[in-house]
């Protein structure tokens, strides 16, 4: 999210990045650990990857994750131009409690760099999604399940609580009739419906 961040406050297009440099904490760079995937599950778990498409198209959304979406060859050009580095490692490193920032520069093709440093990752309780990005999300979760009616029926009736602790939960109250019986789980009380997809959230950068 930092470098869509970073593209839309500064006004730069694909082409005014030339190098991307990423700092995160050494524990999320163990879980991000493939630097060129070859499928969908692996660029779940990529940074090089999800960096390369927020740069090249400014957005990264559900279909990014699709297996041709992984081998486009503009995206696999760009992974060599992403370099992720680690916070030095320290007593705290494996405290989930300890919170290191994320620091990403842009190096930009005409020289100089831009950077930014993110505490809280774009969806944190400390860091929400605001109403419009809960909303494009929805659709783009949506998109392998329902027809563009039946999400833009559905999405007023989306709807985000706040748990005791902080913790945010999309919870989204649809027909039956508009779902496939594969992806529709009803819950033990029958209050609600909740959606079982094979699409991962996407995150993060």
């Amino acid at each position: 999210r930092s470098i869509l961040d970073l593209r839309q406050s500064e006004g730069l297009s694909a082409s005014d990045v030339a190098a991307v440099t990423a700092r995160i904490p050494a524990r999320n760079a163990e879980i991000l650990m493939y630097p060129r995937p070859d499928t969908p599950m692996q660029a779940r778990f990529s940074l090089p990857y999800c960096a390369a498409v927020a740069v090249l198209y400014g957005k990264l959304g559900v279909a990014d994750f699709a297996p041709e979406a992984v081998l486009r060859p503009e995206v696999r050009a760009w992974l060599p131009k992403v370099t992720l580095e680690t916070h030095p490692i320290h007593e705290r490193s494996s405290d989930l409690a300890f919170l290191e920032p994320s620091v990403v520069t842009l190096h930009l093709a005409g020289g100089g760099e831009r950077r930014t440093e993110v505490a809280h990752p774009r969806g944190t309780p400390q860091r929400p999604l605001s109403g419009a990005e809960m909303s494009d999300k929805f659709r783009s979760c949506a998109a392998g399940a329902l027809s563009a009616e039946a999400a833009a029926a559905a999405l007023p009736m989306v709807r985000v609580p706040l748990s005791n602790d902080a913790s945010r939960i999309l919870v989204a109250k649809i027909s039956l009739s508009e779902l496939p019986a594969s992806i529709v789980t009803l819950p033990t009380d029958r209050k609600s419906t909740r959606l079982n997809s094979s699409h991962s959230s996407v995150s993060r950068m």
